[in-house]
């Protein structure tokens, strides 16, 4: 799952359009990975036909698969693979980590923890990560969205709230811990800012915001710096 996302958004400036990518079909082998590995996982849009004949396989822009007969005349992306070759280097990185319940995240060398907390106001959001010497999380590209929403399985019901603010005599948008506002990916139903606000990150990816006096009632996430794994 967490590849179809990576992919999907590898090259950012080609979202619209669609990648064809290395899983195939035949009635004699059933679908199978141009690269030899299995075809152990599925993104299929609801409406696809059973296969049948040789196909090819293509991710839309909305992260599901859609397959079509091989000999058409395919004007999509492609995406390529190979193995990644090693690099030489003398220098010494030390290994990072985090406390047990946290999930570190190697992309941003930090830890997440994702809580369920009873309904309050934002400020007991805060107070709940400060308690654990860390802020509410930040978000910054759409595969660190994708990671985030899908830490703990277990809270798939749940929205996220987490640590973008906006307050207009502070300028705007900002995050609690200080890292620059550059990602958004609001819902398209959001009305424009205005007051004091809190966000949340919804069970389909997308964000929504509220003023942050509501009684907030999903889970929270708090984030801090991996530390050195002795």
């Amino acid at each position: 799952m967490f590849d179809n996302y990576f992919i999907r958004t590898v090259n950012e400036s080609l979202t619209e359009y669609s990648l064809e990518f290395g899983l195939f079909y035949s009635d004699e082998k059933g679908f199978y990975n141009d690269d030899g590995s299995p075809a152990d996982y599925f993104n299929w849009q609801p409406d696809q036909d059973p296969p049948k004949g040789l196909l090819a396989s293509s991710i839309e822009k909305d992260y599901t698969w859609y397959y079509d007969k091989q000999n058409l005349i395919w004007g999509g992306a492609a995406v390529c693979s190979k193995s990644a070759s090693s690099i030489q280097t003398t220098a010494y990185v030390e290994p990072m980590g985090c406390e047990p319940d946290w999930t570190y995240w190697n992309h941003t060398e930090k830890c997440y923890k994702i809580d369920i907390i009873p309904l309050g106001q934002f400020n007991t959001r805060i107070a709940h990560c400060r308690e654990m010497n860390a802020t509410l999380g930040s978000i910054h590209s759409g595969l660190e969205n994708y990671f985030i929403r899908n830490i703990n399985a277990s809270l798939a019901e749940y929205s996220i709230e987490f640590g973008l603010f906006y307050e207009e005599n502070k300028g705007g948008w900002f995050y609690e811990d200080g890292s620059p506002v550059d990602y958004f990916n609001w819902d398209d139903y959001e009305d424009p800012p205005e007051g004091i606000l809190a966000s949340e990150l919804g069970t389909d990816y997308t964000w929504s915001h509220s003023p942050q006096w509501y009684l907030w009632g999903g889970s929270v996430l708090c984030q801090k710096n991996a530390v050195p794994i002795k």
